[in-house]
């Protein structure tokens, strides 16, 4: 079996990315603003991509080598730098979560382009920005829905039932002992 790792081209920092074997998070190159709408049908035979245009950028400083987007509260849509090769689970990075923006974990073979759906305050992104984090999958994976840590289990009975995993780093917060978390291999997230 290859390691997620192995999978992913394009990464631009790997011993900041790589997450010890757990995962590798995904660096945003362009942000985009849909500009007019896309269309589909059910046989496939009308459908039209949206009109997508990429989002203006900044310097913050003179002596800055990359740019900043600075997002009002709306949609868009981010394309990474990296590429994947494989089955993974995408999900939000958890500093992207904590001020105030998402976009939907999904399970992908490739990395297409995902909205981001900012909160009424705004959000700036720079460059090459950690966005959004690919887990391998297997077995049963869980997040926690109030400290967003990250776990896999064995899944022997509902959530309601299932023991506390043991050595797998998850955190018992409140949320866990409430049974507020979801199960990422059924299609759910955050």
């Amino acid at each position: 079996m290859t390691s997620l790792i192995e999978a992913v081209d394009g990464i631009v920092h790997e011993p900041t990315q790589t997450r010890d074997g757990d995962g590798v998070d995904l660096t945003v190159t362009e942000i985009y603003t849909v500009e007019n709408r896309g269309q589909i049908d059910f046989g496939g035979g009308e459908l039209e991509p949206a009109d997508v245009a990429p989002h203006s950028k900044e310097f913050h400083h003179e002596d800055d080598t990359y740019q900043w987007w600075h997002l009002n509260g709306g949609l868009y849509l981010i394309e990474y730098n990296e590429s994947l090769s494989t089955s993974a689970y995408l999900q939000p990075h958890v500093e992207v979560l904590e001020r105030g923006a998402s976009h939907p974990s999904l399970q992908v073979k490739s990395l297409p382009m995902v909205p981001l759906r900012v909160s009424a305050a705004g959000i700036a992104i720079k460059e090459n920005a950690r966005v959004s984090v690919i887990r391998p999958v297997w077995g049963a994976h869980w997040i926690c829905s109030c400290c967003y840590d990250y776990t896999s289990v064995t899944l022997n009975s509902s959530p309601r039932e299932q023991p506390r995993p043991q050595g797998s780093g998850f955190s018992p917060c409140s949320a866990y002992r409430t049974n507020r978390v979801r199960n990422l291999s059924s299609g759910g997230g955050c």
